[in-house]
């Protein structure tokens, strides 16, 4: 129990009164310091005992408040015994929840993480069976709403907590008889299981191919020799995603890209097709209960978009659009391809050519040589490079912490700090190399600690860790990025920002936790700085000679990243209709037959291949994106609009940055997401700005 202990006195002194608060309205009012480094470490269990210690803690601690918040009579409600006595309670049993899953991903202590993740686990069911469609807690709320008298009941702050909670008691069932109910909740657990045995299927799929070293022909040396060898020494090409890329880009021999291409399309199929057909059928049931004719329409209707309507009409617009560029870009390729590629009796590309015709296009009429260009994007210069843009952009610096203790040697952290009062906003960890038992495939973000206010609104530290699997440096040679990485590294941590700058009254609406079509747009939105040459020349550093991108090869590069970008979304955008039409009408069709109609309707330069069943390997359809998946293609509308707007009045002027915090970053989940972009464009946003980058 000492672990407990020390736990909650860590996090209760995020509780306290902080200087600048000069008079509490409430003697129970929640408030939160400013926690340090040292503090955020000790926060993380270090043993399996501590981890089951934790997990039951937290059970009973929110047990014990809930109990206590149906127990107060409904006129005798106020913010401190209701509103706030929960929000304490939340706090706790999320960041919590947060700090297991980081250990459950990342720990490199193998018994540690599977302690983690069976506590996830339990709190994830806890949560489920006690939290979610709590009927109890969501009437304490709604008596508070009627009989609140006091100073906060009328604030706006509150009144957003109270207008969510009344919202999500409906979603989650107040208006369903009991029997309902009952019913909700049995398909709540269906689609959890039917979600995780999707993702399983995919995680655990350790197919893979065998390639002599000749197969490899054309493929960078550095990517070769991180792949494992069997004892007759052929190579052996696992279901890696970025693997996946550098070999149907660079490989120069078709078998070998054909092959890979091939077993690629296999990952977790057969066995998730009859999973994927049981979470289709689950969630139409869900929907129906509702009063939905599909799981589309159900998950939407809460979104930014609203309708399924103007989903699919901003779906086919945006594809027409993108659909003339991709005509251009083909036509110039096509009368220029590889020696050994050759297009099918109906004119088009085989699908295990196209990276590669693309790869080869860039590399002749834009002298793009993504190994060569790596040698521009060494890890180690670009993160402190990157940090010093922003720190121009958002009037923040970016200060080296000690990060000892955390869970696994060779995180970084970094201390992000207002230069407009110097006060410390919070901290951005970098879990950045390849590591054994690391679960993840691609980079991504995990908040650790939620980014808050105070009763008195003072913004308190919240924590967030950007992770990817970078090959680490040897004693010769830095990690060395490509491009795509650089771009994908900007892209996750813009998120990490995104969860530090959103400082909200209530953890529910902290930073990323915004609605679910707009979570992507301010990371999209720091993409289109790499067509900024200032940004290009700032970021590169040859690890060699230390010279940055040369004026020509700034001006090759941004002409390349345009010529593609149709492309690239045109492929965003049908892996957004196929996850609208699996949600929308799937449980009803033959999912092959409209997936190979939806692709020929897309793509009219690359064949169709029906072996391969990227329905079976795409997780987000099992995830929280469901049927919203269109969430990328929106936020690159709505970020490239948000972009031309700052760029116009001045990409490195702190002030439009501050402003762009102001408007899209700091309200979190508590603003919707229309009177964000309108309060910082001045109107609706338009595809405008998008396609005048094609």
């Amino acid at each position: 129990m000492l672990f407990v202990k020390k736990f909650i006195s860590v996090v209760c002194v995020m509780m306290i009164l902080i200087t600048g608060c000069k008079k509490k309205k409430f003697d129970q009012e929640r408030m939160c310091a400013r926690i340090d480094m040292q503090r955020v470490v000790a926060l993380f269990p270090k043993t399996a005992e501590e981890i089951e210690l934790l997990s039951s803690e937290t059970q009973q601690h929110m047990q014990n408040v809930l109990e206590e918040l149906y127990a107060i009579p409904a006129q005798t409600r106020t913010y401190p015994n209701t509103v706030l006595l929960y929000e304490q309670a939340y706090l706790l049993f999320f960041t919590r929840l947060q700090l297991l899953s980081v250990l459950a991903m990342l720990s490199d202590n193998a018994q540690l993480q599977l302690a983690a993740n069976l506590a996830v686990q339990e709190l994830q069911q806890f949560q489920v069976k006690n939290m979610i469609g709590n009927m109890q807690m969501y009437e304490a709320f709604s008596q508070y709403a009627v009989y609140g008298k006091d100073a906060y009941h009328t604030t706006k702050p509150v009144q957003n907590f109270l207008q969510h909670m009344a919202q999500k008691s409906i979603q989650e069932g107040k208006n369903l008889s009991i029997d309902q109910r009952s019913e909700f909740a049995k398909l709540n657990q269906d689609i959890g299981r039917l979600s995780g045995q999707f993702i399983g299927n995919i995680l655990y799929d350790s197919r893979h191919i065998l390639v002599s070293a000749d197969g490899l022909k054309g493929v960078a040396d550095s990517v070769v020799q991180t792949i494992h060898q069997d004892d007759q020494g052929n190579y052996i090409l696992p279901a890696n995603q970025s693997l996946f890329f550098s070999i149907m880009e660079n490989c120069e021999v078709e078998a070998t890209r054909k092959a890979y291409y091939l077993m690629f399309g296999q990952i977790a199929y057969p066995q998730n097709e009859q999973v994927l057909g049981g979470l289709m059928r689950k969630r139409h049931e869900l929907a129906q209960l509702f009063g939905f004719n599909s799981f589309a329409g159900y998950q939407i209707h809460d979104l930014m978009m609203k309708t399924t309507k103007k989903v699919e009409q901003f779906l086919w617009a945006f594809a027409k659009d993108l659909q003339i560029y991709e005509k251009r870009d083909y036509q110039k390729m096509l009368r220029h391809l590889p020696p050994t590629v050759t297009v099918t009796s109906q004119g088009t590309l085989q699908p295990w050519d196209d990276a590669y015709v693309k790869s080869y296009y860039r590399k002749q009429f834009f002298n793009i040589n993504d190994t060569a260009l790596a040698a521009y994007f060494p890890l180690d210069f670009v993160v402190p490079a990157m940090f010093k843009q922003f720190q121009k952009v958002f009037h923040v610096s970016f200060e080296e912490d000690l990060s000892e203790g955390l869970w696994a040697p060779g995180v970084q952290s970094y201390r992000v700090r207002s230069l407009k009062n110097q006060a410390v906003i919070g901290y951005l960890l970098l879990d950045l190399y390849q590591r054994s038992g690391k679960k993840i495939n691609d980079a991504c973000h995990m908040m650790i600690i939620p980014a808050i206010r105070d009763d008195c609104s003072i913004a308190c530290v919240g924590a967030s860790v950007v992770v990817a699997q970078f090959a680490p440096p040897t004693p010769s040679v830095p990690t060395l990025l490509e491009f795509s990485d650089v771009m994908t590294l900007f892209h996750e941590i813009g998120h990490g920002l995104h969860a530090l700058f959103g400082a909200t009254r209530f953890t529910m609406f902290s930073g990323t936790q915004v609605q679910q079509d707009f979570v992507e747009t301010p990371s999209v939105m720091l993409e289109y700085w790499f067509d900024e040459p200032e940004m290009l020349s700032a970021i590169s550093h040859h690890f060699q000679t230390g010279k940055p991108l040369s004026n020509v090869q700034i001006q090759q590069l941004i002409a390349a990243q345009k010529f593609g970008r149709a492309g690239r979304m045109l492929k965003q955008v049908y892996m957004a209709m196929l996850s609208f039409y699996i949600f929308q009408n799937g449980h009803e069709r033959e999912l092959p037959k409209m997936i190979s109609k939806l692709y020929k309707k897309i793509f009219h330069y690359v064949a169709y291949e029906p072996e391969f069943h990227v329905e079976a390997s795409f997780a987000h359809l099992a995830q929280a994106y469901g049927a919203a998946y269109y969430t990328y293609p929106l936020s690159a509308v709505i970020g490239a609009d948000i972009f031309k707007q700052m760029k116009q009045h001045g990409l490195w002027n702190h002030e439009v940055g501050t402003k762009y915090i102001e408007d899209i970053l700091s309200p979190g989940g508590s603003s919707a997401p229309q009177a964000m972009i309108k309060r910082f464009l001045g109107r609706h946003f338009t595809m405008n700005a998008y396609v005048s980058m094609l």
